[in-house]
């Protein structure tokens, strides 16, 4: 038969208030994400695209992220693997959300390579320059307003504007 361990009530004590702020932080992450997931909803709905044009939206700047490991090799390679990406077309992926997959994609792309530019890699620029220009065009096709896209990436709109203004007026690079 074995005895009880007698707990230490200070102990008991701080197991609860450790329990109770791990609730409290919980509740507020909670609180937190449903109201950016409101507020992307609301922008995303504001600018009148349904359901499925933003789910695929959100699918392209997703599946991008796995081409992010390209910069650790050559970042010349981000920029193809994220067009490839974002022109792949698979069984699920029908044919009218395949551009606003491939705007979520090349979008988030630039950002992607354009912050990693910021940082001194010269390639990585080229690269967001080349991204820029890409996601440009098919935003402009598509007449998908701005605000759709701040919403995606969660970025204010004057950062993505000066950003994307910035590299459309710099140098072109050959893709």
């Amino acid at each position: 038969m074995t005895m009880p361990i007698a707990s230490d009530p200070s102990q008991d004590s701080l197991r609860v208030h450790d329990a109770r702020m791990s609730m409290r932080s919980q509740r507020r992450s909670a609180s937190i994400f449903a109201a950016l997931s409101l507020a992307v909803f609301a922008s995303v709905a504001c600018s009148r695209i349904d359901p499925t044009q933003a789910a695929a939206l959100a699918a392209g700047r997703d599946a991008v992220v796995p081409c992010q490991e390209r910069f650790h090799e050559q970042s010349r390679t981000y920029a193809d693997c994220a067009r490839y990406i974002a022109n792949r077309k698979s069984a699920s992926t029908a044919t009218a959300t395949h551009d606003w997959r491939r705007l979520g994609a090349l979008t988030a792309a630039w950002i992607t390579a354009d912050r990693v530019g910021q940082l001194g890699d010269a390639e990585a620029n080229g690269s967001a320059r080349q991204l820029v220009a890409e996601a440009t065009q098919l935003q402009q096709q598509m007449k998908v307003a701005d605000a759709t896209l701040y919403a995606l990436l969660g970025m204010p709109r004057g950062n993505f504007n000066n950003r994307r203004k910035d590299l459309l007026d710099s140098a072109p690079v050959a893709p």
